[in-house]
């Protein structure tokens, strides 16, 4: 089979796999695509609007996998590349050959939930995440991605319980903090809502999307003036919110610096 045929085979039979769940790859990569010509990747709709900076990016990338076919860095290099340039649904077989070959490594199941999230598959990103979860359960980044997904699916139970876990991590996560507050005030628990986002305002004063939902709960609490001081300094603030998190990106970024390795 040539290699254009083999690559797109693979990801033609991912795409129906996936359609059932998230599932690993068993014997499918063996041989490991010829992946040079990268014969798909400049056949898909995307490829015409990308710079050749990007383009040659892409093909380095696609180069290494054939260097390295049993590498699990080469195949999840690849695939935060391809997913980046917005070809994320081709690039979800490519994060799982990456995680069948270094199934210790939970970078490959949280990026895979990331590209998933963005399908808006929520339920196979909150597989993935768990799975990320337990190889690396000290990362607060894998607790609040987990706490998004849910407020995604419109649970705020457990989506309280991964932010909790979060301040575990991290008692000065502005980020949990936030969100512990929105749904606290989405509840009507206006004390709790003060309570986190008053330290969320403590530790990170120049946010202003804290100052604006503390004034909301001091509105409801009945404490107007506090309410309107509160509401000012949102609008004096330096950022007016965090800036969201794009684990693809940063992933990127770091593996042209050489900061990302096996």
């Amino acid at each position: 089979m040539s290699g254009r045929l083999l690559v797109v085979g693979v990801l033609a039979f991912g795409a129906v796999a996936m359609a059932g769940g998230v599932i690993l790859w068993r014997g499918v990569y063996d041989r490991g695509p010829r992946l040079r010509d990268v014969s798909w990747l400049t056949e898909h709709a995307r490829w015409q609007e990308l710079d050749d900076a990007s383009r040659a990016r892409l093909r380095s990338a696609a180069d290494d996998v054939e260097l390295h076919p049993r590498r699990g860095l080469a195949w999840g290099t690849l695939a935060a590349h391809v997913d980046l340039h917005g070809m994320t649904q081709e690039s979800l077989t490519l994060y799982q050959r990456a995680e069948e070959l270094r199934p210790d490594d939970a970078r490959w199941p949280s990026l895979l939930a990331s590209a998933l999230a963005r399908l808006e598959r929520f339920q196979d990103a909150i597989v993935c995440l768990r799975r990320a979860v337990v190889l690396a359960p000290d990362d607060v980044r894998l607790r609040l991605r987990l706490g998004g997904v849910f407020e995604r699916l419109e649970d705020p139970a457990r989506a309280s319980h991964h932010y909790e876990h979060a301040l575990l991590l991290n008692a000065q996560s502005v980020r949990a903090r936030q969100a512990l507050g929105r749904i606290s005030l989405g509840q009507g628990d206006v004390v709790s809502a003060r309570a986190h986002l008053q330290r969320a305002v403590d530790a990170a004063p120049d946010v202003g999307e804290s100052h604006s939902l503390l004034s909301q709960a001091l509105q409801a609490l009945g404490e107007a003036a506090t309410a309107r001081h509160e509401a000012e300094l949102a609008e004096k603030s330096k950022q007016a919110a965090l800036p969201p998190e794009d684990p693809v990106r940063e992933f990127v970024l770091k593996s042209r610096t050489g900061r990302e390795s096996d």
